[in-house]
């Protein structure tokens, strides 16, 4: 497991007050190395991450996170399966910045991430 920090941009489409679907994109901030099964080591570097994640805020301000994505980086590209949970603060109307706590189920391995996210509501 890695831990490893990012910053995105984060468009969420809200269908009722607790549920919206979220299309995710994130630069990881980290050079780091994996074990790659009969490869032997794999550098991962800036990896770009993209998912869409269906959310749930079961209290305000407050939501779960889950969905499918794909990790894109120079050396290899895997399927991601993203979980988490994120703390928003409002901005302007419906503008927000939110910290965000994740686990990257990665084929070939899992990361931590922490990450801060721009984005807003329609």
């Amino acid at each position: 497991m890695h831990i490893v920090p990012s910053f995105g941009v984060k468009y969420t489409r809200r269908f009722s007050e607790k549920i919206g679907l979220a299309w995710t994109n994130e630069v990881e901030f980290a050079n780091y190395m994996i074990e790659y099964e009969g490869h032997g080591e794999l550098e991962r570097e800036f990896a770009f991450v993209s998912a869409v994640l269906f959310s749930y805020e079961p209290i305000p301000k407050l939501g779960l996170l889950a969905g499918p994505g794909v990790e894109l980086e120079r050396n290899q590209n895997f399927f991601v399966l993203k979980v988490g949970v994120e703390y928003e603060v409002k901005l302007l109307d419906d503008r927000f910045i939110s910290t965000e706590a994740y686990y990257d189920i990665k084929e070939v391995y899992g990361a931590l991430g922490l990450g801060l996210s721009v984005g807003a509501k329609f």
